[in-house]
């Protein structure tokens, strides 16, 4: 069941090598080939491959798609009682709404979303649903919320390693100080260079277990910048501070 798992949602995954590298229709093509390959295959399947894949309409700006694939993850899911793939599917639904003019609904959703993640047990990902989560409060014009959680989304990047998310959660930042007029601020938030990978990354990595708690608290289609050197440390802030910018 791992391997065939494995297989769908890796089929869905490889978005991240298309997209980056320029071709978004590749990497929509190889998400409906997932899907196909989860429909195939039991609920489970299916639903990593309509959550994961779903990230490739998001950096295409396609709501319907995106709206479309989470309802079909949530109309079995709810069912089932996968509460993995609930709060990954909230999480792009709410994007979606938001996108389609339901702004208020969509951010309700996503805070719905992702404390039902993290539930599951993983923190994987999470600073991509708190990205998108600032993303559709900057449009709501809730500056405060879209701050804070730019802020959270960087917080859990340090404490995960995955740094995948770091442009996305420096752009998600700049854009929301810009927003609020502070160019000089978003100025050094947008030329501020990545950080370097650690050597040794701590234990708790990408897919590594994570105490259940309660959260709430969300990525444009721009590829990772190569690291240069470390921004300032953060060591040691409990989640929920603000980082330094």
């Amino acid at each position: 069941m791992v391997k065939k798992l494995g297989r769908a949602v890796g089929a869905s995954l490889i978005w991240s090598d298309s997209t980056a590298a320029g071709y978004p229709d590749q990497a929509l093509e190889r998400a409906h080939e997932a899907i196909s390959r989860g429909r195939a295959q039991l609920p489970v399947h299916l639903g990593g491959s309509l959550n994961y894949g779903g990230q490739i309409p998001i950096c295409r700006g396609d709501a319907p798609t995106v709206l479309e694939w989470a309802e079909e993850c949530l109309g079995f899911a709810e069912r089932l009682g996968l509460e993995f793939h609930i709060g990954f599917a909230k999480v792009n639904r709410g994007w979606a709404y938001a996108r389609l003019g339901r702004a208020e609904e969509g951010i309700t959703e996503i805070r719905d979303g992702i404390p039902k993640w993290r539930a599951s047990g993983f923190e994987s990902w999470a600073a991509r649903h708190l990205i998108l989560l600032s993303e559709v409060s900057i449009e709501a014009g809730r500056l405060e919320d879209a701050n804070a959680s730019a802020d959270e989304a960087l917080i859990s990047i340090r404490e995960t390693s995955e740094r995948q998310f770091e442009s996305y959660a420096l752009i998600a930042k700049g854009d929301v100080l810009r927003t609020m007029d502070r160019e000089d601020k978003a100025h050094v938030v947008f030329t501020m260079p990545l950080t370097s990978p650690a050597p040794n990354p701590p234990s708790r990595g990408s897919f590594a277990p994570r105490p259940v708690s309660p959260a709430c608290g969300i990525p444009r289609a721009i590829p990772p910048m190569p690291a240069t050197s470390s921004p300032p440390s953060t060591a040691g802030s409990p989640r929920g501070s603000t980082p330094p910018i």
